[in-house]
């Protein structure tokens, strides 16, 4: 039997993220909820953090089929701990503590050792969500 998902039904879930993230964070392992993603390295795993808005995303159709949620690259990231990179995460900050999510994570191609003081650049990446198979 075939399988058929119509791009709207893809596109809400990266729209969520889209419309929702505040913050891209430089991580050091894999964070495995909010708070775990957002205290500095030692007893969390942020190194560095920048804002970023719905304007440095874009969705559109994906090589090979299916969707796509483009995250432009973040230069500039003020680095608060030393650290070997190897993740990246988004999240939703909110005053109520209810409603802050670790929206999305993904470990990066190629880590990087960072020093405290220096700044880091994270090169544009995409979430794909593929044709259902």
């Amino acid at each position: 039997m075939g399988k058929y998902a119509h791009s709207k039904v893809m596109d809400y879930g990266l729209d969520y993220i889209q419309a929702n993230s505040t913050r891209l964070l430089a991580c050091v392992g894999q964070p495995t909820n909010y708070t775990h993603a957002t205290d500095l390295y030692a007893g969390g795993c942020r190194v560095a953090d920048v804002a970023i808005n719905a304007t440095e995303f874009s969705i559109g159709d994906a090589p090979g089929g299916g969707r796509r949620l483009a995250i432009q690259g973040q230069s500039n990231f003020l680095i608060h701990v030393s650290g070997q990179v190897d993740h990246v995460a988004l999240v939703k900050d909110h005053a109520d503590p209810a409603q802050q999510e670790l929206l999305y994570v993904t470990d990066l191609t190629n880590s990087q050792q960072v020093t405290a003081g220096n700044t880091m650049t994270v090169p544009a990446w995409d979430i794909i969500i593929t044709n259902p198979s």
